[in-house]
């Protein structure tokens, strides 16, 4: 494999991993790490989205932005995937929110989840997603919980 393939070349058309392209290109170790990275429904031009951190590692552990925002996607996906349309899902991490609603992609770990949700929304109608104060919204402080604690998602 070039030293400058992308992640979209290791895919196929339908978005999904090319399983054999992958084993063909990586260490065994690392091809099952590879193929149980879901990958997004959503087609996105490769871009830099995890960062290493001040020593030059990645960590899998979440910032509280990247849960909420896991969080917020789960809660859409929950909703088209049982039809409870129209709805509204709130979150009381306002930063977000404005991200959201400002259609802002950061170049930083949440921002190709926050697109995941922009384009997720732009194609479902009467929905919503809108900021409330955690007093008034305990259940959106436990899908952030809940969101932290998954170990299976992948962007």
């Amino acid at each position: 494999m070039a030293n400058t393939t992308n992640v979209a070349a290791l895919k196929m058309a339908s978005g999904s991993w090319n399983e054999s392209l992958v084993l063909d290109s990586f260490l065994l170790d690392d091809v099952g790490l590879i193929l149980n990275i879901p990958c997004s429904p959503l087609h996105h031009r490769d871009s830099l989205t995890w960062h290493y951190d001040r020593l030059g590692f990645y960590t899998a552990l979440y910032s509280p932005k990247v849960a909420e925002a896991i969080a917020i996607l789960q809660g859409l996906q929950f909703t088209i995937e049982v039809c409870l349309v129209p709805y509204v899902i709130e979150s009381d991490a306002l930063s977000m929110i404005k991200l959201i609603k400002e259609g802002e992609f950061p170049c930083y770990e949440v921002g190709i989840i926050v697109k995941d949700i922009c384009l997720t929304l732009d194609s479902l109608a009467s929905c919503l997603v809108d900021f409330t104060p955690r007093i008034a919204n305990k259940a959106a402080h436990a899908l952030a919980k809940l969101g932290l604690s998954l170990v299976d998602i992948g962007y």
